[in-house]
């Protein structure tokens, strides 16, 4: 159960703990938190959250979100106003909190996974390079950090399928990162469309090293889905 990804910084922090350990206890342990700091500036004014910092903000929320799925409790003593002590929402299935992954593109990604995360998550439709740069920085900032084990690593990429692929990607960009063409312009050149270009996307991942690749349907219809059922087998 995976939420990939939500803009943190947009996000009041406390609301997001309680969210996201109760999401975690009625499935019985099974959520995994994807977080990323967003690249909309429309993001951050709909909600009147200032969009510079927003970085440092989310490195913050990240040591806050730790501290409450650890136990911290409310500080008020007043019951007659407001809620005594007590904890911030409901214990979480495991000890310190959800699992959390962090996406993002630039170095300090690295640094945050490395105090507070679990791993990374790649973004869909970012150039393989890019992301095979930043997975190296990320092992490496985790071994600095004396942490054990290895990060997990969740690669992402939309896909579309079916004789109408090309026509299905290109409205599904325009439409999502229309905003700034020239992003748009290299989301589009990663979004493979043909069987052999999925496959090719699937065996580059893995020669990546991701644990987990999620493919992203550029549309709601089924038959989408079943295009790549079959190529799958």
């Amino acid at each position: 159960l995976m939420a990939s990804l939500i803009v943190g910084p947009i996000r009041e922090t406390s609301l997001l703990a309680r969210q996201a350990a109760t999401v975690d206890a009625l499935s019985g342990g099974r959520l995994t938190l994807g977080l990323g700091v967003g690249a909309r500036l429309d993001d951050y004014e709909a909600t009147g959250t200032p969009f510079a910092g927003r970085g440092e903000r989310a490195a913050a929320q990240l040591a806050e979100l730790r501290r409450i799925w650890g136990g911290a409790t409310l500080t008020g003593t007043d019951t007659a106003t407001g809620p005594g002590p007590g904890p911030i929402g409901p214990p979480p299935v495991r000890a310190g909190g959800p699992e959390v992954l962090l996406g993002g593109y630039v170095p300090a990604v690295a640094d945050r996974i490395a105090a507070h995360a679990d791993g990374f998550m790649a973004p869909g439709g970012a150039e393989p390079a890019t992301i095979a740069v930043l997975w190296q920085l990320v092992r490496q900032k985790w071994s600095d950090a004396g942490r054990g084990g290895m990060p997990r690593f969740v690669g992402g990429s939309y896909f579309a399928l079916g004789p109408a692929a090309d026509a299905a990607a290109d409205a599904y960009i325009s439409a999502y990162y229309g905003y700034d063409p020239a992003v748009a312009s290299k989301r589009r050149a990663t979004l493979p469309t043909t069987p052999e270009a999925v496959a090719a996307t699937i065996r580059r991942a893995g020669d990546l090293g991701c644990d987990e690749l999620i493919l992203r349907p550029v549309e709601a219809d089924p038959a989408m889905l079943e295009e790549l059922a079959a190529l799958l087998g």
